[in-house]
């Protein structure tokens, strides 16, 4: 298997009302499809003053491991890197910036507890410069390492749209690719044939899902988490594909299309979490999380799962009038790959950011 190289990715997440709660975070989701251009006067980084990246606090570092001696359960001097309290002791132990370096594959990442040094730092690696106050109007956007290395790699598609949720949707090609849908995307007329259909699917997910799902207390039964999972996904379907999922039917065939996106989906989260959020070594080799991967953005993007949807897409277009064309329709219209890139990407980014 080929591998790509590495290259570091740094995000600011949301202040809270007294502190940073998280971070400056690589690899983040979803930031997701609603990205805005900010334009910024220019930051001029006097290079003859910065410090590299190891001056920064942090844990102690082994050669091929890393850090993560620190984070192992049971036994790390840190805790488990899922325990939220981690973050807490290493802000303790460390200052308001800390350090962690690249684990099993895994980019760094920096922590920052402080407004004002999340406004003044700068970061250099690999002879780039980050200055985290300013973005220009090509911004670095991280996104799923492991969705760009099927679209690149394993797909072989090179040159080809790979939408804005891959690793490599940033600078030139993030630009071209948003300068193509945000024209449909952002109009308000196109956000407005919505409106009655996203409510209707409120509706049924409180009367029918929700209803059918509590017990004698009126508690619910199931996992919360979840179904706002299916109500996230049936409203992102319903925009994205122009149709409803019927995610809440509890008839819905199992090999209908429709049930089949619903668990591709469901599953691509799971082992997109495993590979591009934890330590892993698909980097380097082909690990049995990565061939199921593979064959799931497979399955999702180029087999006749999508191209159901993309091809139900097509016959609506022969027959609504210009101002009934949804998103879908109207990117057929414009390129048929961008239409199919979007959808796709709309499906698995978007459901995790909605709910």
């Amino acid at each position: 298997m080929q591998t790509t190289k590495l290259r570091p990715l740094f995000q600011l997440v949301s202040i809270n009302k007294e502190v940073i709660r998280l971070v400056l975070i690589l690899l983040n989701v979803y930031n997701k499809l609603n990205y805005r251009t900010v334009a910024v006067a220019s930051t001029a980084v006097k290079t003859d003053t910065l410090k590299p990246w190891n001056a920064i606090p942090g844990p102690s570092s082994l050669p091929i491991i890393g850090q993560i001696h620190h984070f192992l359960p049971g036994g790390g001097s840190f805790g488990d890197m899922k325990d939220p309290e981690t973050i807490s002791r290493l802000l303790e132990t460390y200052g308001p910036i800390v350090r962690l370096d690249s684990m099993l594959g895994k980019p760094p990442l920096l922590f920052l507890n402080d407004p004002d040094s999340a406004e003044l730092v700068s970061i250099q690696l690999f002879s780039s410069y980050w200055v985290l106050r300013s973005e220009n109007w090509l911004p670095h956007r991280p996104g799923f390492h492991s969705l760009e290395y099927y679209r690149n790699e394993y797909k072989k598609d090179r040159g080809h749209a790979t939408g804005l949720i891959s690793e490599s949707s940033h600078g030139n090609v993030w630009k071209e690719f948003r300068s193509t849908v945000n024209p449909v995307m952002l109009q308000p007329k196109t956000i407005k044939l919505y409106t009655k259909v996203l409510d209707e699917v409120a509706q049924d997910m409180i009367a029918r899902r929700m209803k059918a799902n509590r017990d004698e207390n009126n508690m619910i039964k199931k996992d919360f988490d979840k179904e706002m999972n299916l109500w996230a996904l049936e409203s992102i379907g319903t925009v994205a594909l122009g149709c409803r999922l019927n995610c809440f039917d509890p008839n819905l065939p199992a090999d209908s299309p429709e049930w089949q996106l619903i668990q591709c989906v469901h599953d691509l989260f799971a082992t997109a979490n495993e590979l591009d959020f934890k330590p892993s070594l698909w980097r380097y080799y082909s690990t049995p999380t990565f061939k199921q991967a593979m064959k799931l953005y497979e399955h999702h993007e180029n087999s006749s799962l999508t191209k159901y949807f993309i091809k139900k897409g097509k016959e609506q277009l022969k027959t609504k009038p210009d101002n009934e064309k949804g998103v879908l329709e109207k990117l057929l219209e414009i390129n048929e790959e961008v239409a199919h890139i979007m959808a796709s990407d709309m499906l698995f980014a978007g459901v995790d950011t909605v709910s």
